[in-house]
Order: structure tokens, then sequence, then C-alpha cells
């Protein structure tokens, strides 16, 4: 282990008010000492899983037991990566989701690429069955140029005669 000697360990506060975004930073640091100082080992994927389990913390290994990883899962980093992101990504509930697609309106500054992104992840959580047809009815009822929106409600679709 002198390879990471001097090395800060990296930690992480699972009681942080913003998880994912110190979730995202811990792992930045983490992939740093894994693609430096720990890259060159053998075994390295073994070694990192095991490193990435002793800087967790007690909470963080108490949260990777709640996981049903296999023993050949247990080694593949990535699955401890899914897993602490799962965690750490914040739980909705569809019908805010929903109620939060019907409030978004495209910004006097925004693009219409950046306003359909930020409606498709909002849409990606309200468990529609016609997303599209949602997406569409956000996108015309929240476009800030008032005349897109009446192009498209005139315009005919497939199902219309």
């Amino acid at each position: 282990m002198t390879e990471v000697t001097g090395v800060p360990i990296p930690t992480i506060d699972w009681y942080s008010g913003n998880l994912p975004e110190t979730l995202r930073k811990f792992k930045r640091t983490c992939e740093y000492i894994f693609n430096g100082p720990l890259a060159a080992k053998d075994e390295a994927v073994t070694v990192q899983c095991i490193m990435l389990c002793l800087w967790v913390s007690e909470d963080g290994r108490d949260i990777r037991d709640g996981w049903a990883l296999t023993e050949a899962n247990s080694k593949i980093l990535a699955s401890h990566w899914r897993g602490f992101e799962n965690y750490a990504k914040p739980k909705s509930s569809f019908r805010v989701s929903r109620f939060q697609l019907r409030a978004i309106k495209q910004e006097q500054n925004d693009t219409i690429d950046a306003f359909i992104t930020r409606a498709r992840i909002v849409a990606n959580d309200c468990v529609y069955t016609g997303k599209d047809e949602q997406l569409m009815d956000t996108l015309i009822a929240g476009l800030y140029n008032d005349s897109i929106p009446r192009k498209l409600i005139a315009k005919k679709t497939k199902k219309q005669p």
C-alpha cells in the first residue's frame, strides 16, 4: 500500500443535505486514486472494491450490506457505485413529478433543446404510459415564444382526420 501513502483518504457524509452531490464528489476523488496510485496493481479492481468499502465508513458498509450482491458482483466496482448511486438518488413521488412537469416553463434565455431536456428529465419520473403525448402538452404550454405553441396546436397529428 505504499502507492497510496500520503494520499488523503476519501470520506463521505451519508447525512449530507445534498447526498447525490456529496457522492458525486466522493466518487470523483476515489476515481482519481483508482486511476492513479491503485491502477497498476494486480487484481486492481478487487483492491479498488476493498478500498471503497473501507472508505465509505460503517454507514456505507451498512448500506452495501442491504444489497443482494453475488460474490462475483462484489468484486465489480461498477456494482458498488450503482448501488450507492441508487441509494443517494432522491426518492420522488410520481405525483410530485407530474406537478413539476406541468409547472415547467421555458425561460427567456433557454434554448428549445435545453427546455426539452429539462422536461424529459422530469417526465422520466412521472410514470406515464404515453410519455410523448404528455411531453408535447408540456412543451406547448411551457414555451416562451407563444407563436410556436400556436403552430403546434394547429398542426394535425396522425390520429386526427
